[in-house]
């Protein structure tokens, strides 16, 4: 197509016809579920489309699921997470303003699905300030799951990688896997003897008493984050893992890039993998780069340097006290735990068993 400079284009080439017809298409596909036209022109780079939403006022927003939990509801549940981390932090000798435990000492984990190609987080272009809410299930076309670790100061756990698969692979192609990702396997831990917080979400392997007895005799204080809050408060979700697929997604349109069009490239299985370790790799060092960890972990309350009151930027009103924090014993929270697992335990059984009938 013609091609101009335009003003404001920060004096980059663009395609000015491509520009009007993108747009227009854009509002008739938005106002009109049914229309089914498609444009037929050369594609540009990847970051001209970058500019294009600029210019137009546009952005690419994820789906937000409709909150399953009400609001009042999820301040009790918060409340209740950040008295267990605080009562928790008195359980040992303390080493500074968070009791037994240091900055370093904290990580939070989880895992998500990723795609080797394509948007990570399946976003939509939209109208910048509008809402994007859907609901039920948000899918995603899982090529494997990363696995992240974080820590308030210190990273030092690389991203772990799982496919699908027995792991039938040849020395070659793991030798060409990246160098800064675990691929199936997870790393080895280092005890140094002193209390760690490690806190997750609400998954069941994450509640079975055996495995926060194996945690605790390891001097580890599972902390969990309460069944529909980790849009709140859990930090990979709220700070790090669109970061991080932002940071995918411009690795893996540079790779695309360089073939011109993504319909030119075909890689063999082996090839895949090999070629999503990198880009994950990549994705991560530039993550790290994006992130002061160290101000996140204070910022959603993980870590702490007094007693002050604790507010959450992503639970608005919402605010924890700690000098309402009870003191507790290690089995008090223990019996609580077991107790709150072996009732759902019980439900779940219950439900399996009219079910029957």
């Amino acid at each position: 197509g013609k091609r101009k400079r335009l003003e404001g284009g920060d004096k980059k080439v663009v395609y000015a016809d491509l520009d009007s017809r993108l747009f227009t298409w854009y509002r008739s596909r938005r106002t009109d579920p049914n229309d089914q036209s498609q444009l037929n022109h050369s594609s540009p780079v990847s970051s001209w489309y970058l500019r294009f939403l600029r210019r137009n006022g546009l952005s690419l927003q994820r789906p937000k699921r409709q909150d399953k939990v009400p609001l009042d509801e999820v301040d009790r549940l918060a409340n209740s997470f950040y008295m267990f981390n605080r009562r928790a932090s008195s359980w040992s000798i303390r080493r500074g303003p968070m009791g037994a435990f240091i900055s370093e000492d904290i990580c939070n984990m989880d895992e998500f699905p990723l795609a080797l190609f394509g948007d990570q987080a399946k976003r939509s272009v939209n109208d910048i300030g509008t809402s994007n809410e859907i609901n039920g299930y948000i899918s995603n076309k899982r090529f494997c799951t990363v696995l992240l670790t974080i820590f308030g100061k210190n990273q030092r756990i690389k991203p772990v990688v799982l496919f699908k698969g027995k792991g039938n692979i040849g020395v070659n192609e793991r030798e060409q896997y990246s160098k800064d990702v675990h691929v199936i396997f997870t790393p080895k831990a280092v005890h140094d003897g002193h209390p760690k917080s490690f806190i997750a979400d609400s998954a069941n392997s994450h509640l079975k008493p055996e495995i926060i007895q194996k945690l605790r005799k390891k001097n580890v204080v599972v902390s969990i984050i309460p069944k529909g809050c980790t849009q709140y408060l859990q930090l990979l979700d709220t700070a790090v893992f669109s970061v991080f697929k932002n940071r995918y997604q411009a690795a893996d349109d540079e790779y695309i890039d360089c073939y011109s069009s993504r319909s030119k490239i075909k890689l063999t299985a082996k090839q895949q993998r090999i070629l999503c370790t990198r880009l994950i790799s990549t994705a991560w060092i530039r993550t790290q780069k994006r992130i002061d960890f160290e101000r996140a972990f204070l910022d959603i309350g993980y870590t702490w340097v007094d007693e002050s009151p604790v507010s959450i930027r992503t639970l608005k009103g919402f605010i924890f006290d700690p000098s309402t924090v009870t003191s507790s014993t290690f089995n008090d929270d223990e019996n609580e735990e077991n107790e709150e697992y072996n009732a759902k335990k019980t439900t779940v059984e219950e439900k399996k068993r009219a079910h029957i009938c």
